[in-house]
């Protein structure tokens, strides 16, 4: 009787062109699965590397920039997330700067914290527009703000981190566009207290307004709840750089958004200057050719 099998694995092994988690493997590189392409990321799989830089690197200045996963691929997944994203209609002429931030549940003063900071962002809806010359005529747009707020239950750290890795269904994501943050009210002792200097040195200590760790984690003093402070540190989770107003390091009383503060930020999702991660992502048919060259102004 005539054995019933067929050697097909070699073959069809071949003509099989994808590797691990459905990414394309490049055989013609360096040989049979050695390399994947994993997006823009170019792994390879013999020594666990990246060819390109890590997007995310200044949040982790203590390894290299081409390492992948942490360096350990059994605890760690690889996190590719954002602090904010810009959302651009072209055919409606809107922008609109969004974020989500997390809050443990039931605790109320962090959802009343959290809120302020949202009422504060959106209440500079209107006041502000992009404006872009195209052909000798400027084109202008609507900006605006949308901050949700997400109370969670167990460690926020590990659902944000769910959120922002790569292989996590989408449909179990709180925030399919990673622009996800958290928010923490601390005692004001466990501050750090902000060194004051003079041209001949240090002349002692002032008190910590507030904390942003790597454009994701924010942490409010008790004392300061309900003032700019939150608003700042969410300003930092923007991208925005400290200046003038809003985003003076050493005033904690201003509550003045300026359009640098927003330049500052939309820059930063282009160019990625600043610990902050953003994306922009655009819709519509009428995008100009320069339109990363326009600038925000005051409505």
């Amino acid at each position: 009787m005539p054995q019933l099998f067929y050697s097909y694995t070699n073959n069809y092994a071949e003509r099989y062109w994808f590797g691990f988690n459905g990414f394309a493997k490049e055989n013609e590189i360096y040989g049979e699965a050695n390399f994947i392409s994993w997006g823009d990321f170019g792994y390879d799989s013999r020594i666990g590397r990246r060819w390109n830089l890590d997007p995310l690197y200044l949040k982790f200045p203590w390894q290299s920039p081409y390492s992948c996963v942490g360096n350990n691929p059994i605890i760690h997944k690889e996190l590719d997330g954002n602090d904010y994203t810009i959302y651009v209609n072209h055919d409606n002429k809107t922008i609109i700067f969004t974020a989500t931030i997390y809050t443990i549940k039931n605790d109320q003063e962090a959802f009343y914290e959290a809120n302020h900071i949202k009422n504060y962002y959106e209440s500079q809806n209107g006041k502000f527009v992009y404006e872009v010359e195209v052909n000798g005529e400027k084109q202008t747009y609507e900006v605006s703000f949308d901050i949700k707020i997400l109370p969670l239950e167990g460690d926020l750290n590990v659902e944000m981190q769910k959120d922002r890795a790569k292989f996590y269904p989408t449909n179990k994501k709180h925030t399919p566009d990673k622009s996800s943050n958290i928010l923490y009210v601390v005692s004001d002792e466990s501050m750090p207290k902000n060194t004051i200097s003079s041209p001949s040195g240090s002349i002692g200590t002032s008190e910590h307004g507030g904390q942003n760790e790597n454009g994701r984690i924010m942490k409010i003093p008790k004392q300061h709840l309900g003032k700019s402070i939150g608003p700042h540190e969410k300003g930092h989770g923007f991208g925005m750089q400290h200046r003038k107003g809003l985003m003076n390091w050493q005033s904690n009383n201003s509550y003045r958004l300026r359009r640098k503060n927003l330049q500052d930020s939309f820059n930063n999702a282009l160019n990625k200057t600043e610990a902050a991660v953003g994306e922009v992502i655009t819709t519509g048919d009428d995008e100009p050719n320069n339109f990363s060259s326009g600038k925000f102004k005051k409505n």
